[in-house]
């Protein structure tokens, strides 16, 4: 069956490397800035361990989709500017204005 068929796989994340390529990045594309995007709890490697290294890289935004991604990182005391990368939702307006989101 393709449930038996399906290959899965892990990836690790090192923190090290993230920094030196978040670093490289601002290097190469420099003078244009640089969007880290962390949406969806970094994809699921965990925005809390990510985005303080992102922004220790020099991100000049930090990309996100949602209010719980954005309140997140704003619970972290980073000041970083948010960029969201899809329209506000109705519902996320007023929820969302004390989060200091960049809209696409």
């Amino acid at each position: 069956s393709l449930m038996e068929d399906t290959l899965y796989s892990t990836v690790t994340v090192l923190l090290e490397d993230f920094l030196w390529n978040v670093r490289w990045w601002k290097r190469v594309v420099h003078p244009a800035r640089v969007c880290v995007v962390l949406k969806a709890d970094a994809y699921g490697h965990g925005l809390r361990h990510l985005a303080p290294v992102a922004v220790a890289g020099g991100a000049d935004y930090i990309g996100i989709c949602s209010n719980g991604d954005a309140r997140d990182i704003r619970r972290l005391g980073i000041q970083t500017p948010l960029l969201r990368l899809r329209p506000f939702l109705p519902e996320e307006l007023s929820s969302g204005e004390d989060l200091c989101v960049e809209e696409e």
